[in-house]
């Protein structure tokens, strides 16, 4: 004899087999062709896809004329390119601080770069705040790059 509940149950049986066949279609039909392996090279025809390159689309940071800036903010040297003279820096930070400028001291063996900062406002927002760009210098040469990185 089939009780009510042994009905429910074949149905919600079949009801997960259907979803679980259907789920596998999908997936296969959208699947198309495999990846290859990390470290492979694709088939002939296919062109190599670059894996882990970043291109961040940099700008001209804003240059700092204050004498005697409140506060700096510690920053990275992301890269140095001595055709173009410009010198590629992020700086970030979760203070109530706020890189927004750059100051750049040059002398004959050196550049010296700060990252200046402001407040966030009153009260502090404790935000994390990232600026990233490049200072553009007339020449760069072999000077030794310096200043607050961290």
């Amino acid at each position: 004899m089939t009780t009510d509940t042994d009905v429910l149950r074949r149905f919600r049986l079949r009801t997960a087999t259907f979803c679980m066949v259907m789920l596998v279609a999908a997936l296969t039909s959208c699947a198309g062709q495999a990846d290859p392996p990390l470290g492979s090279t694709p088939p002939p025809g296919q062109p190599a896809l670059p894996i882990g390159t970043v291109a961040p689309q940099y700008g001209e940071l804003p240059m700092d004329h204050i004498p005697d800036p409140a506060s700096t903010v510690p920053w990275q040297l992301v890269r140095v390119d001595r055709q173009e003279n410009r010198i590629y820096l992020s700086a970030s930070s979760s203070g109530c601080s706020h890189p927004n400028t750059v100051r750049v001291t040059e002398t004959a063996s050196s550049i010296q770069v700060t990252v200046t900062g402001t407040g966030g406002g009153d009260p502090c927002s404790m935000q994390y705040v990232t600026l990233i760009g490049y200072v553009q210098l007339s020449s760069i040469g072999d000077r030794e790059i310096t200043g607050n990185a961290s």
